[in-house]
């Protein structure tokens, strides 16, 4: 908005920004808005967010299995299928390949079942993310809870194999980061996991966890208010330029 300054000439002052209005439970509502299209950065971006908010990861865990799913699903593709059939005729498909074990009983088929029963399309971000969380929550709660307990995107990549179990996974092994190292794609499992940790960014940028402190929480609405306050400045700067004259 206009007015004037001491001196009668016209200036500008900023209007309070949506963020600095915003209470704190508005702004964790906020996390994870973000439509999962586009490149890598922006899908690694909001399966992060989301991840962090649902299942209270930090960003390092998020990271860790953000990872892993990149490394199945060739870059986070969620409509894809495993080239080739394993020894027992199946395909893996989606984020994390899952995969039938034999055919018509497994993973896959239950993925297919639970898309069903939410009303959602198999090859939807919705449906794999929900039954993702589901399987976290209930048969694979070991790996959840390894990942819970990652210090480092290394050591949070490593538990998530063990929600993945490739070939080459010893689940016997009571040392999971060093089960992990054994795994087939274990090098590029880890080099998208250190790549999803830093599309993350900052804490502006990936969003807040579940249970984000009050100083995560300030530091999240400064980050939001500063960029709202550069897009208005460059906008006016834009709308108040001079065209020059024509040679």
């Amino acid at each position: 908005e206009t007015v004037p300054d001491k001196n009668g000439k016209q200036s500008y002052q900023m209007a309070p920004t949506a963020a600095s209005q915003m209470t704190d439970e508005q702004l964790k509502k906020k996390i994870g808005s973000e439509k999962f299209e586009g490149g890598f950065t922006n899908k690694s971006v909001k399966l992060s967010s989301d991840l962090m908010k649902d299942l209270g990861l930090t960003r390092e865990q998020a990271a860790g299995l953000v990872g892993n799913l990149a490394h199945e699903s060739a870059g986070i593709n969620i409509n894809i299928e495993e080239k080739g059939a394993n020894k027992h005729g199946t395909k893996g498909y989606g984020l994390a390949q899952w995969t039938d074990n034999p055919p018509g009983r497994g993973r896959r088929t239950q993925l297919a079942n639970f898309a069903k029963e939410s009303g959602l399309e198999i090859n939807s971000y919705e449906a794999q993310y929900k039954f993702l969380v589901k399987e976290l929550q209930t048969t694979e709660s070991r790996a959840l809870s390894l990942l819970r307990n990652a210090k480092t995107t290394e050591e949070a990549a490593a538990a998530a194999v063990a929600f993945e179990r490739p070939q080459g996974y010893n689940s016997k092994n009571q040392n999971y980061v060093d089960a992990a190292r054994n795994a087939l794609g274990w090098k590029d499992r880890l080099r998208y996991a250190n790549k999803s940790y830093e599309a993350a960014g900052d804490i502006g940028n990936a969003g807040l966890p579940a249970n984000a402190t009050p100083q995560q929480i300030a530091e999240y609405r400064n980050k939001l208010i500063e960029q709202e306050e550069n897009q208005r400045v460059e906008q006016l700067a834009a709308s108040t330029l001079t065209k020059l004259p024509a040679n």
